[in-house]
Protein backbone atom coordinates (compact mmCIF):
# COMPACT_ATOMS: atom_id res chain seq x y z
CA UNK A 1 0.00 0.00 0.00
CA UNK A 2 3.36 2.53 0.48
CA UNK A 3 1.88 5.65 2.55
CA UNK A 4 -0.91 5.37 5.05
CA UNK A 5 -2.81 8.76 5.87
CA UNK A 6 -5.69 7.46 7.56
CA UNK A 7 -7.28 3.96 9.09
CA UNK A 8 -11.17 3.35 9.39
CA UNK A 9 -13.17 0.59 10.26
CA UNK A 10 -16.45 -0.55 9.29
CA UNK A 11 -18.10 -3.77 10.43
CA UNK A 12 -16.11 -5.99 9.53
CA UNK A 13 -13.92 -4.53 6.98
CA UNK A 14 -10.93 -2.11 7.70
CA UNK A 15 -9.96 0.81 5.34
CA UNK A 16 -6.77 2.14 4.67
CA UNK A 17 -6.60 6.02 2.98
CA UNK A 18 -3.03 5.76 0.76
CA UNK A 19 -0.74 8.24 -0.57
CA UNK A 20 -1.19 6.91 -4.17
CA UNK A 21 -3.61 4.14 -4.67
CA UNK A 22 -6.45 6.12 -3.34
CA UNK A 23 -8.35 3.86 -0.47
CA UNK A 24 -7.38 -0.03 0.32
CA UNK A 25 -9.66 -2.69 2.09
CA UNK A 26 -9.31 -5.55 4.20
CA UNK A 27 -12.31 -8.24 5.43
CA UNK A 28 -9.45 -9.97 7.26
CA UNK A 29 -8.33 -7.54 10.01
CA UNK A 30 -4.88 -6.40 8.11
CA UNK A 31 -3.81 -9.32 6.80
CA UNK A 32 -4.37 -9.22 3.51
CA UNK A 33 -5.68 -5.80 1.40
CA UNK A 34 -7.60 -4.93 -2.73
CA UNK A 35 -8.39 -1.67 -3.65
CA UNK A 36 -11.35 -0.25 -2.42
CA UNK A 37 -12.05 1.43 -5.72
CA UNK A 38 -12.93 5.06 -4.62
CA UNK A 39 -10.13 6.86 -6.35
CA UNK A 40 -6.53 6.59 -7.03
CA UNK A 41 -5.86 10.22 -5.36
CA UNK A 42 -4.40 10.75 -1.38
CA UNK A 43 -7.03 9.08 0.93
CA UNK A 44 -6.55 11.78 3.72
CA UNK A 45 -9.58 11.18 5.87
CA UNK A 46 -11.60 8.37 6.94
CA UNK A 47 -14.49 8.38 9.17
CA UNK A 48 -17.71 6.15 9.69
CA UNK A 49 -21.09 7.05 11.40
CA UNK A 50 -22.84 5.95 13.28
CA UNK A 51 -24.67 3.40 10.41
CA UNK A 52 -21.52 1.82 9.25
CA UNK A 53 -21.25 4.67 6.36
CA UNK A 54 -17.49 5.67 5.23
CA UNK A 55 -16.63 8.92 4.32
CA UNK A 56 -13.61 9.72 2.44
CA UNK A 57 -11.71 12.93 2.04
CA UNK A 58 -9.13 13.47 -0.56
CA UNK A 59 -6.32 15.65 -1.69
CA UNK A 60 -7.94 16.94 -4.60
CA UNK A 61 -10.29 14.69 -5.86
CA UNK A 62 -13.35 15.65 -3.24
CA UNK A 63 -15.46 13.68 -0.75
CA UNK A 64 -17.01 10.08 -1.49
CA UNK A 65 -19.28 8.29 1.18
CA UNK A 66 -19.75 4.76 0.98
CA UNK A 67 -23.29 3.25 2.32
CA UNK A 68 -23.41 1.24 5.59
CA UNK A 69 -25.06 -2.32 5.85
CA UNK A 70 -28.91 -2.03 5.01
CA UNK A 71 -28.66 1.59 3.11
CA UNK A 72 -26.85 0.61 -0.21
CA UNK A 73 -28.78 1.23 -3.38
CA UNK A 74 -30.79 -1.80 -3.97
CA UNK A 75 -28.76 -3.21 -7.17
CA UNK A 76 -25.93 -2.97 -4.95
CA UNK A 77 -25.70 -6.09 -2.54
CA UNK A 78 -23.04 -5.47 0.86
CA UNK A 79 -19.95 -6.84 -1.13
CA UNK A 80 -20.43 -4.76 -4.22
CA UNK A 81 -21.37 -1.20 -2.91
CA UNK A 82 -20.33 1.72 -4.67
CA UNK A 83 -18.31 5.14 -3.12
CA UNK A 84 -20.38 8.04 -4.65
CA UNK A 85 -19.04 11.90 -4.60
CA UNK A 86 -20.84 14.36 -2.34
CA UNK A 87 -21.47 18.10 -2.43
CA UNK A 88 -18.93 17.51 -5.66
CA UNK A 89 -20.71 20.55 -7.07
CA UNK A 90 -20.72 22.84 -4.17
CA UNK A 91 -16.81 22.14 -4.40
CA UNK A 92 -16.48 23.30 -7.98
CA UNK A 93 -18.20 26.09 -7.39
CA UNK A 94 -15.38 26.81 -4.64
CA UNK A 95 -13.90 30.31 -5.32
CA UNK A 96 -10.20 28.72 -4.73
CA UNK A 97 -10.78 26.59 -8.00
CA UNK A 98 -8.20 29.42 -9.34
CA UNK A 99 -6.83 29.02 -12.79
CA UNK A 100 -2.90 27.87 -13.89
CA UNK A 101 -1.64 26.61 -17.56
CA UNK A 102 -3.31 27.39 -20.08
CA UNK A 103 -2.84 25.66 -23.51
CA UNK A 104 -3.38 25.81 -26.95
CA UNK A 105 -4.04 23.06 -28.98
CA UNK A 106 -1.71 23.00 -32.00
CA UNK A 107 -3.94 21.84 -34.06
CA UNK A 108 -6.84 23.37 -33.25
CA UNK A 109 -6.44 26.94 -31.59
CA UNK A 110 -10.27 27.21 -30.63
CA UNK A 111 -9.23 24.67 -28.42
CA UNK A 112 -7.94 25.52 -24.76
CA UNK A 113 -7.00 23.26 -21.39
CA UNK A 114 -7.06 25.05 -18.40
CA UNK A 115 -5.24 23.58 -15.12
CA UNK A 116 -7.09 24.47 -11.99
CA UNK A 117 -6.09 24.41 -8.43
CA UNK A 118 -8.55 22.32 -7.30
CA UNK A 119 -11.31 22.21 -10.38
CA UNK A 120 -9.54 19.74 -12.65
CA UNK A 121 -8.81 20.23 -16.00
CA UNK A 122 -11.05 22.66 -17.96
CA UNK A 123 -11.77 22.34 -21.84
CA UNK A 124 -13.17 24.89 -24.48
CA UNK A 125 -13.81 24.14 -28.29
CA UNK A 126 -15.11 27.82 -29.10
CA UNK A 127 -12.37 29.77 -28.07
CA UNK A 128 -13.16 30.61 -24.65
CA UNK A 129 -16.93 31.11 -25.06
CA UNK A 130 -17.92 27.89 -23.01
CA UNK A 131 -16.11 25.66 -20.43
CA UNK A 132 -16.77 21.92 -19.56
CA UNK A 133 -14.68 19.23 -17.57
CA UNK A 134 -12.05 18.35 -19.73
CA UNK A 135 -11.03 15.19 -18.18
CA UNK A 136 -14.15 12.93 -17.43
CA UNK A 137 -12.88 9.57 -18.91
CA UNK A 138 -9.96 8.85 -16.63
CA UNK A 139 -8.32 12.11 -15.44
CA UNK A 140 -8.54 10.69 -11.69
CA UNK A 141 -6.76 13.99 -10.54
CA UNK A 142 -8.63 17.76 -9.29
CA UNK A 143 -4.69 19.07 -9.62
CA UNK A 144 -3.50 19.35 -12.64
CA UNK A 145 -0.47 21.32 -13.22
CA UNK A 146 0.76 21.23 -16.75
CA UNK A 147 -0.44 20.39 -20.06
CA UNK A 148 1.90 19.65 -23.15
CA UNK A 149 0.77 18.21 -26.93
CA UNK A 150 3.54 16.27 -28.85
CA UNK A 151 4.33 18.62 -31.98
CA UNK A 152 4.52 16.11 -34.06
CA UNK A 153 1.35 13.97 -32.98
CA UNK A 154 -1.18 16.52 -31.54
CA UNK A 155 -3.78 14.29 -30.54
CA UNK A 156 -1.25 12.91 -28.00
CA UNK A 157 -1.28 15.31 -25.34
CA UNK A 158 -0.10 14.64 -21.68
CA UNK A 159 -0.98 16.69 -18.27
CA UNK A 160 1.20 16.74 -14.96
CA UNK A 161 -0.77 16.30 -12.04
CA UNK A 162 0.32 18.73 -8.28
CA UNK A 163 -1.10 16.22 -5.38
CA UNK A 164 0.12 11.99 -6.04
CA UNK A 165 -1.17 12.31 -9.28
CA UNK A 166 1.41 11.46 -11.63
CA UNK A 167 1.11 11.91 -15.30
CA UNK A 168 -1.81 11.31 -17.27
CA UNK A 169 -2.14 10.75 -21.27
CA UNK A 170 -4.28 11.16 -23.95
CA UNK A 171 -4.18 10.01 -27.79
CA UNK A 172 -7.36 11.29 -28.34
CA UNK A 173 -7.29 14.75 -28.10
CA UNK A 174 -7.78 14.49 -24.42
CA UNK A 175 -11.06 12.59 -24.68
CA UNK A 176 -9.75 9.90 -22.82
CA UNK A 177 -6.53 9.75 -20.30
CA UNK A 178 -4.56 7.10 -19.01
CA UNK A 179 -2.45 7.09 -15.48
CA UNK A 180 1.03 7.06 -15.49
CA UNK A 181 2.76 6.56 -12.15
CA UNK A 182 6.71 6.76 -11.77
CA UNK A 183 8.44 8.05 -9.14
CA UNK A 184 7.41 7.97 -5.22
CA UNK A 185 3.94 7.87 -4.34
CA UNK A 186 3.64 11.55 -3.53
CA UNK A 187 5.70 12.59 -6.54
CA UNK A 188 4.36 16.41 -7.92
CA UNK A 189 4.43 16.37 -11.37
CA UNK A 190 4.47 20.24 -12.54
CA UNK A 191 6.31 21.21 -15.85
CA UNK A 192 6.07 19.13 -19.00
CA UNK A 193 7.40 19.27 -22.44
CA UNK A 194 7.74 16.85 -25.38
CA UNK A 195 10.82 16.52 -27.99
CA UNK A 196 9.42 17.72 -31.44
CA UNK A 197 11.91 15.11 -32.81
CA UNK A 198 11.68 11.71 -31.03
CA UNK A 199 8.68 12.09 -29.19
CA UNK A 200 10.70 12.07 -25.85
CA UNK A 201 8.83 13.35 -22.79
CA UNK A 202 10.50 15.55 -20.11
CA UNK A 203 8.78 15.97 -16.76
CA UNK A 204 10.10 18.53 -14.08
CA UNK A 205 8.60 17.68 -10.41
CA UNK A 206 8.61 19.55 -6.95
CA UNK A 207 8.70 16.96 -4.64
CA UNK A 208 6.33 14.88 -2.85
CA UNK A 209 5.99 17.72 -0.29
CA UNK A 210 7.76 20.61 0.40
CA UNK A 211 9.53 19.48 3.53
CA UNK A 212 10.88 16.38 1.52
CA UNK A 213 13.53 16.19 -1.25
CA UNK A 214 12.25 16.73 -4.74
CA UNK A 215 12.40 14.13 -7.17
CA UNK A 216 13.94 15.55 -9.64
CA UNK A 217 13.70 15.54 -13.32
CA UNK A 218 12.48 12.43 -14.90
CA UNK A 219 11.93 11.36 -19.34
CA UNK A 220 10.19 8.65 -21.07
CA UNK A 221 11.45 7.61 -24.16
CA UNK A 222 8.55 5.14 -25.26
CA UNK A 223 5.46 7.82 -25.07
CA UNK A 224 4.74 7.94 -21.49
CA UNK A 225 5.16 4.35 -20.91
CA UNK A 226 8.01 4.25 -18.38
CA UNK A 227 10.09 7.24 -16.98
CA UNK A 228 13.72 7.17 -15.78
CA UNK A 229 15.09 9.96 -13.55
CA UNK A 230 17.91 12.31 -15.50
CA UNK A 231 18.93 14.97 -13.22
CA UNK A 232 22.57 14.17 -12.70
CA UNK A 233 25.80 16.44 -12.96
CA UNK A 234 28.26 15.51 -15.94
CA UNK A 235 30.10 12.34 -14.76
CA UNK A 236 28.34 12.11 -11.88
CA UNK A 237 27.31 8.27 -10.90
CA UNK A 238 24.05 6.40 -12.03
CA UNK A 239 22.67 6.80 -8.08
CA UNK A 240 23.47 10.31 -7.44
CA UNK A 241 21.04 13.31 -8.39
CA UNK A 242 21.07 17.02 -8.46
CA UNK A 243 17.67 17.00 -6.47
CA UNK A 244 16.70 19.53 -8.82
CA UNK A 245 12.78 21.37 -8.07
CA UNK A 246 11.07 23.15 -10.90
CA UNK A 247 7.90 24.04 -12.94
CA UNK A 248 9.28 25.46 -16.20
CA UNK A 249 10.97 22.75 -18.41
CA UNK A 250 11.48 23.22 -22.15
CA UNK A 251 12.61 21.36 -25.03
CA UNK A 252 14.99 24.05 -27.40
CA UNK A 253 12.73 24.06 -31.00
CA UNK A 254 15.96 24.47 -32.85
CA UNK A 255 18.26 21.96 -31.22
CA UNK A 256 16.19 19.16 -29.25
CA UNK A 257 19.13 17.85 -27.52
CA UNK A 258 18.87 21.11 -25.46
CA UNK A 259 16.85 21.36 -22.27
CA UNK A 260 15.68 23.88 -20.05
CA UNK A 261 15.32 23.68 -16.22
CA UNK A 262 13.57 26.30 -13.94
CA UNK A 263 14.84 25.43 -10.36
CA UNK A 264 12.27 27.25 -7.93
CA UNK A 265 15.15 27.10 -5.59
CA UNK A 266 18.62 27.51 -7.86
CA UNK A 267 17.77 28.85 -10.98
CA UNK A 268 17.84 28.06 -14.89
CA UNK A 269 19.90 24.81 -15.64
CA UNK A 270 20.47 23.74 -19.10
CA UNK A 271 21.17 19.93 -20.54
CA UNK A 272 22.91 19.80 -23.78
CA UNK A 273 22.70 15.78 -24.06
CA UNK A 274 18.96 15.41 -23.94
CA UNK A 275 19.02 15.24 -20.41
CA UNK A 276 22.02 12.98 -19.89
CA UNK A 277 23.39 15.78 -17.53
CA UNK A 278 22.75 19.28 -16.59
CA UNK A 279 24.33 22.62 -15.42
CA UNK A 280 23.00 25.66 -13.80
CA UNK A 281 23.76 28.69 -16.05
CA UNK A 282 22.05 31.39 -14.01
CA UNK A 283 21.62 31.23 -10.23
CA UNK A 284 18.31 33.19 -9.61
CA UNK A 285 15.27 31.33 -8.82
CA UNK A 286 13.20 30.76 -12.00
CA UNK A 287 9.44 29.76 -13.13
CA UNK A 288 10.01 28.99 -16.72
CA UNK A 289 12.39 29.60 -20.00
CA UNK A 290 10.97 30.18 -23.68
CA UNK A 291 13.34 30.16 -26.69
CA UNK A 292 13.11 32.31 -29.77
CA UNK A 293 11.07 30.67 -32.31
CA UNK A 294 13.59 32.56 -35.00
CA UNK A 295 16.62 32.79 -33.30
CA UNK A 296 18.19 29.89 -31.54
CA UNK A 297 20.92 32.21 -29.70
CA UNK A 298 17.68 34.07 -27.71
CA UNK A 299 16.32 32.48 -24.65
CA UNK A 300 13.94 34.71 -22.31
CA UNK A 301 12.99 33.11 -18.53
CA UNK A 302 10.60 34.64 -15.91
CA UNK A 303 12.45 34.47 -12.70
CA UNK A 304 10.51 34.98 -9.10
CA UNK A 305 12.54 38.24 -7.91
CA UNK A 306 14.08 39.05 -11.20
CA UNK A 307 11.39 39.63 -13.48
CA UNK A 308 12.56 38.74 -17.15
CA UNK A 309 15.80 37.67 -17.92
CA UNK A 310 17.06 37.10 -21.31
CA UNK A 311 20.16 35.06 -23.30
CA UNK A 312 21.68 36.38 -26.68
CA UNK A 313 24.36 33.34 -26.43
CA UNK A 314 21.87 29.82 -26.60
CA UNK A 315 21.58 30.43 -22.36
CA UNK A 316 25.14 30.54 -21.36
CA UNK A 317 25.13 34.04 -19.85
CA UNK A 318 21.91 35.81 -19.05
CA UNK A 319 21.02 39.54 -18.33
CA UNK A 320 18.44 41.21 -16.42
CA UNK A 321 15.26 42.85 -18.42
CA UNK A 322 12.81 44.22 -16.62
CA UNK A 323 12.53 47.80 -17.60
CA UNK A 324 9.07 49.02 -16.78
CA UNK A 325 8.11 45.39 -15.13
CA UNK A 326 7.27 45.71 -11.38
CA UNK A 327 10.15 44.99 -8.96
CA UNK A 328 10.62 43.20 -5.85
CA UNK A 329 11.73 45.50 -2.91
CA UNK A 330 13.42 42.81 -0.13
CA UNK A 331 12.97 44.80 2.61
CA UNK A 332 9.40 44.92 2.38
CA UNK A 333 7.77 41.57 3.66
CA UNK A 334 4.51 41.55 1.53
CA UNK A 335 5.85 42.65 -1.44
CA UNK A 336 5.86 39.08 -3.97
CA UNK A 337 5.36 40.16 -7.19
CA UNK A 338 6.84 37.36 -9.46
CA UNK A 339 6.54 36.01 -13.28
CA UNK A 340 3.66 33.89 -13.66
CA UNK A 341 3.89 30.06 -11.94
CA UNK A 342 2.64 28.30 -15.40
CA UNK A 343 3.11 30.97 -18.29
CA UNK A 344 6.78 31.60 -19.75
CA UNK A 345 7.05 34.56 -21.68
CA UNK A 346 4.66 34.28 -24.83
CA UNK A 347 6.66 35.49 -28.19
CA UNK A 348 4.68 36.48 -31.35
CA UNK A 349 5.37 33.65 -33.94
CA UNK A 350 5.94 36.72 -36.68
CA UNK A 351 7.21 39.70 -34.85
CA UNK A 352 9.59 37.99 -32.51
CA UNK A 353 10.66 41.31 -30.72
CA UNK A 354 7.12 41.57 -29.62
CA UNK A 355 6.70 40.01 -26.01
CA UNK A 356 3.93 39.37 -23.58
CA UNK A 357 4.21 38.09 -19.55
CA UNK A 358 2.24 37.86 -16.79
CA UNK A 359 3.47 38.74 -13.02
CA UNK A 360 1.09 37.60 -10.00
CA UNK A 361 -0.07 40.87 -8.86
CA UNK A 362 0.56 43.64 -11.09
CA UNK A 363 -1.30 41.90 -14.37
CA UNK A 364 0.11 41.20 -18.17
CA UNK A 365 3.09 43.55 -19.68
CA UNK A 366 3.76 43.59 -23.15
CA UNK A 367 7.16 44.18 -24.68
CA UNK A 368 7.64 45.63 -28.55
CA UNK A 369 11.43 45.88 -28.46
CA UNK A 370 12.49 42.31 -27.38
CA UNK A 371 12.45 42.61 -23.00
CA UNK A 372 14.66 46.39 -23.28
CA UNK A 373 11.10 47.76 -22.04
CA UNK A 374 7.26 46.84 -20.83
CA UNK A 375 4.25 48.72 -20.71
CA UNK A 376 1.37 47.39 -18.85
CA UNK A 377 -1.27 45.77 -21.08
CA UNK A 378 -4.73 45.37 -18.61
CA UNK A 379 -7.14 46.85 -20.00
CA UNK A 380 -10.54 45.06 -19.19
CA UNK A 381 -8.21 42.49 -16.83
CA UNK A 382 -10.14 42.74 -13.64
CA UNK A 383 -7.56 40.61 -11.54
CA UNK A 384 -4.03 41.33 -11.69
CA UNK A 385 -3.34 38.11 -10.49
CA UNK A 386 -1.82 36.32 -13.57
CA UNK A 387 -0.44 32.86 -13.04
CA UNK A 388 -0.94 31.54 -17.02
CA UNK A 389 -0.45 33.15 -20.08
CA UNK A 390 -0.91 31.57 -23.99
CA UNK A 391 -0.73 33.38 -27.15
CA UNK A 392 -2.57 32.23 -29.86
CA UNK A 393 -0.30 31.10 -32.74
CA UNK A 394 -2.54 31.47 -35.28
CA UNK A 395 -4.05 35.28 -34.65
CA UNK A 396 -1.49 36.52 -31.95
CA UNK A 397 -3.76 39.24 -31.25
CA UNK A 398 -5.74 36.80 -28.82
CA UNK A 399 -4.12 35.86 -25.50
CA UNK A 400 -5.36 34.07 -22.63
CA UNK A 401 -4.71 35.41 -19.03
CA UNK A 402 -5.28 33.11 -16.04
CA UNK A 403 -5.84 33.97 -12.61
CA UNK A 404 -6.24 33.43 -9.22
CA UNK A 405 -10.16 33.78 -10.30
CA UNK A 406 -10.96 33.24 -13.49
CA UNK A 407 -9.96 32.96 -17.32
CA UNK A 408 -9.69 35.93 -19.30
CA UNK A 409 -9.06 36.85 -23.24
CA UNK A 410 -8.01 39.56 -25.24
CA UNK A 411 -8.84 40.19 -29.11
CA UNK A 412 -6.48 43.21 -29.37
CA UNK A 413 -3.16 42.18 -27.95
CA UNK A 414 -3.91 43.59 -24.59
CA UNK A 415 -4.39 47.18 -25.67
Amino acid sequence: MGVVFSLAKSGHRLYAGTASGGVSVSEDGGATWKNAGATQGQGLSLSVDSAGSVYLGTSADGAFRLAGPGQAHRRFDADNRRWRRIGWDEMKRCPCQDGHAVVIDPSDHERVFLTTNDGGLLLTEDGGRTWKDGGTRGFLSRSPRGVAFDPQEPRRVYASTFVGGGLFKSEDHGKHWQRRLFGSGTIYTTGISVDPVDHSVYVATVGGGFALKPNGVWKSTDFGETFTRIDRAPGAPPDEFLDLSGRGITVDPHNHTTIYLADRNSGLWRSQDAGASWINVYEPAAFSVTVDPVDPQIAYAGTIFQGVVKSRDGGSTWAQKSNGLPSFDPTDPNAYISISRTAGVQIHPRHHEVLYVGTEGEGVFKSTDGAESWLPANLGLDNPGVVGLALDPVDPDVLYASTTSSVWKTRTGGE
